[in-house]
């Protein structure tokens, strides 16, 4: 005994929400695989980071520069159309959720032979179609969520984008500074050899000194002069380097300072619960473990049924100006429940895949996190080695500059050989050298964080998952 057409279209539905169901399985966002310490290691003091960390610096240039950049760097221009680009797509994800109508005119001519007489005829139509996925199971909403995620992990990325540029136009101009500070310190150490080799070839001019304390001058200055052509070398470079950030290239009229700033206090490190919260790259990672989550439920969805309505509203006729008679008028409404019952393995992949990239972000967040605590805890831990190191250096420069003083008068007057002087230039110019490149590297290491600890250099709110 047959079915009945009825019971027979009720049994294919309940066997198609059947397979659906069965095959699906949604997976919900997995924990990450780090433990958050509960505090820095290399931290002696708690409280919360500096905001607007590009002040404490007290530099109006530095500030003056980092606003140029931020509307004249290509790097941060194409990141922000990438920005727009993302909003656009969640735009285009978010209208499959809505009805889709179209207007269709058409017209068409035919030829047909009935009893032998060739008939010629014309049929013109003016349609509205309409075609609607429902959400039933919310794989479109699921869709759309992903999308959003998307373009919140690229906002983030402007955010890490800008606090990156401005970090990196600190480090140029202070490394410019430094650069600047050298070659004045070789330009003055080139200087005070030639004055030194004056003195020794008027000595032996005069039958006091020998011609090795000639030769050993003469190849003391020329080695000075040889580290001047390097140290103009560097600051050109330098500066070339920060026109370029800047988006200024080759302008040529950057006027860089002559002294490094002094730092203030190292700034409170917070805990390290913060960093998710403050850094715009972890933001970014955390996004876009959101999207590719809500992505991997949607794919899991796929296996289920989709009810699509759709309609047709319009008209036909022979006459192509009767087609907007509103009598011509006729409708038609449908539904249609489809589901997958086999795709040669598709939709099997499509999961698999799914899994994978969620995973894969996963291991994205955790690496992200995992380098984030890494720069805090070096970058502290610098702060108060380099601070140690900068006390010593100083007075071992201090110190050089005397030894260099007593070590030209005792020479002029005939107590010490012509080693004993050139071995103390050589000390007092390499401690002064020395000195430069420490207080540059506190510097950097200060900027560095600043920027290990997130947060906006300029007091602008943080990026918040809605």
């Amino acid at each position: 005994m047959f079915a009945s057409p009825h019971a027979r279209i009720c049994c294919l539905i309940s066997l198609l929400l059947t397979a659906g169901c069965a095959s699906v399985a949604v997976h919900e966002q997995p924990e990450l695989p780090l433990q958050t310490p509960a505090a820095w290691q290399g931290a002696d003091a708690s409280g919360e980071p500096v905001a607007g960390w590009l002040s404490q610096f007290d530099d109006a240039e530095l500030q003056a520069l980092v606003n140029r950049a931020l509307t004249g760097n290509f790097n941060l221009l194409s990141v922000a159309s990438r920005v727009r680009a993302a909003q656009a797509q969640q735009r285009v994800v978010n209208a499959n959720r809505w009805p889709q109508v179209a207007a269709v005119l058409s017209g068409a001519r035919s030829k047909q032979e009935v009893g032998g007489v060739e008939v010629k005829g014309n049929e013109f139509g003016l349609q509205a179609q309409l075609s609607w996925e429902l959400d039933l199971w919310g794989r479109l909403s699921n869709q759309s969520r992903a999308a959003f995620f998307d373009y919140r992990a690229v906002e983030a990325d402007l955010a890490a984008a800008r606090l990156s540029l401005a970090a990196n136009i600190a480090r140029g101009w202070y490394n410019a500074v430094a650069a600047v500070r050298q070659q004045q310190l070789a330009e003055h150490t080139a200087e005070s050899f030639a004055q030194s080799l004056a003195v020794i070839e008027e000595r032996y001019r005069s039958g006091i000194g020998d011609a090795l304390d000639v030769s050993l001058a003469r190849a003391n200055t020329a080695s000075a002069q040889s580290r001047l052509e390097a140290r103009r070398i560097e600051a050109d470079n330098t500066v070339l380097a920060l026109e370029t950030l800047l988006g200024d290239y080759p302008n040529r009229q950057l006027a860089i300072a002559n002294e490094l700033p002094g730092l203030p206090p190292t700034p409170a490190a917070g805990v390290p619960a913060q960093l998710v919260e403050r850094r715009p790259d972890l933001q970014a990672a955390r996004l876009r473990l959101l999207a590719e989550t809500s992505r991997n439920v949607a794919v899991q969805r796929n296996w289920l049924p989709s009810l699509t309505l759709t309609g047709i509203d319009g008209s036909s006729s022979n006459e192509f100006s009767d087609v907007f008679d509103l009598d011509n008028l006729a409708w038609r409404i449908a539904a249609q429940l489809t589901a997958p019952l086999f795709q040669g393995g598709r939709l099997e992949a499509q999961r698999e895949q799914g899994q994978a990239l969620q995973q894969q972000a996963v291991w994205d967040y955790a690496a992200a996190a995992l380098q984030a605590f890494q720069e805090v805890e070096s970058a502290l831990r610098a702060e108060r080695y380099l601070a140690g190191q900068e006390q010593a250096l100083a007075t071992a420069t201090r110190e050089s500059l005397l030894a260099e003083e007593l070590a030209g008068e005792r020479y002029a007057s005939g107590l010490v050989d012509i080693t004993t002087l050139l071995e103390a230039q050589r000390r007092a110019f390499d401690a002064q050298r020395a000195l430069i490149e420490l207080r540059n590297q506190r510097v950097q290491n200060r900027i560095n964080l600043h920027l290990a600890l997130g947060g906006d250099y300029a007091n602008q709110t943080n990026l918040d998952e809605t």
